[in-house]
């Protein structure tokens, strides 16, 4: 039989608990061989909850350790690439929540160090596995909304300052990592390249409208300022015509986040020349974890019918019959057969396995940050030359 991989997590927070831990739990495969908390509390311990795993106060302990196959950094943002950089330099595979990184330098770095030792290097951009987008994915596939003219993604929420501590402390510094765009927006920005591919403009306009932890700062107005941490994004990715899939005047992907709109929110209003695919609410897998329905449950990544997205044509409304079911599941499932391969590529025959999420696609993501910062600094529509 062959023993599972073991996995160690750094850092113990809401995305350690909530989003990553039941995933290890049920993937076979998967051991959770030790975990990372430099500063436990009665009511977050580590070692309390997980008892049968090590538990040490400091990412060189776990590095050290050569019963450590896999690394999840699951930290603040800007110590993502000095983690991932320290793991594979002690020839650990690694994954890192998102963002990759704070800058797309940062991310190249890795990336290129990672083909030099062969290591697996993956980032979490789960929500490729949504229910809504696999759904939309399956509707541009089908073709029956025609050629595509526009696409609207949001992802609005309802999170006015309270005045107190935020639920995740490193938010409460004041850096442009610690924003929306590296928040809910590299997930809409993932998307988009995976559906169209990399853009030939960006435009986009940030804001920070509240000030972190309702503090408004005098320098704090534009990306790039001291202390600027945008609350509301609205970014446009432009494609020429010829595009695969677009209109033959080209498209235009708007993406939008802010965190300051209650209510039934609208996911996607894709816009073809043959009709509308609107989908409302979003995907029910975060809060079936929050609610304490684990991964191998028969009723997780189902979405609610009132949550089923509608094709409009202009005559008729009709709800999308067979929704697809969300799958977090699969990014564990295919990372224990990357590894694996990896680790015994000599004895297993056959074509190697696709890594799901290539590190290379996670630092497109970040070079397309970059532009967007530009854009909304400059004011003005830039072009990308990648």
């Amino acid at each position: 039989m062959t023993p599972p991989l073991n996995v160690c997590i750094i850092g113990y927070g809401y995305t350690a608990k909530i989003l990553h831990i039941p995933f290890i739990q049920t993937t076979d495969g998967l051991y959770l061989h030790s975990i990372v908390q430099r500063h436990p509390t009665a009511t977050n311990n580590a070692a309390s909850d997980f008892p049968n795993s090590k538990v040490y106060t400091s990412s060189t302990e776990a590095f050290a350790d050569p019963h450590v196959d896999i690394v999840f950094i699951l930290t603040s943002n800007n110590t993502h690439a000095g983690l991932a950089r320290d793991a594979l330099n002690n020839g650990k595979h690694v994954v890192v929540e998102k963002p990759f990184t704070a800058t797309y330098p940062e991310a190249q770095e890795l990336v290129r160090l990672a083909r030099e030792t062969g290591l697996v290097l993956t980032v979490y951009h789960n929500r490729r596995y949504d229910a809504d987008f696999l759904t939309l994915r399956d509707v541009i596939k089908a073709g029956s909304l025609g050629e595509i003219h526009e696409l609207h993604s949001s992802f609005n929420r309802w999170k006015p300052p309270s005045g107190g501590p935020p639920a995740k402390p490193w938010k409460s510094e004041r850096l442009k990592e610690n924003g929306l765009v590296y928040d809910l927006g590299v997930h809409l920005i993932d998307q988009a390249l995976q559906v169209w591919g990399k853009p030939n403009r960006i435009w986009a306009h940030l804001r920070d409208r509240t000030g972190c932890q309702g503090r408004t700062l005098l320098d704090s107005r534009r990306w790039g300022d001291i202390g600027f941490v945008d609350d509301w994004f609205e970014i446009g990715l432009e494609y020429d015509a010829g595009r695969d899939g677009w209109a033959p005047r080209g498209g235009l992907v708007r993406l939008e986040a802010g965190t300051l709109k209650p209510g039934h929110p609208t996911r996607f209003e894709l816009t073809g020349e043959k009709g509308t695919y609107i989908k409302y609410g979003y995907d029910a897998q975060e809060g079936q974890l929050k609610a304490g329905m684990m991964p191998n449950s028969p009723e997780f990544g189902a979405q609610s019918e009132t949550d089923f997205g509608i094709i409009l044509d202009g005559e008729s409304t009709r709800k999308i019959a067979s929704p697809r079911r969300g799958d977090y599941a699969v990014f564990f499932k295919n990372l224990v057969e990357v590894v694996r391969y990896r680790k015994n590529a000599d004895a297993i025959s056959g074509e190697p396995p696709k890594l799901l999420i290539e590190p290379e696609e996670a630092a497109t993501v970040m070079e397309v940050i970059e532009y967007i910062g530009t854009s909304s600094q400059l004011e003005r529509t830039v072009n990308y030359t990648a």
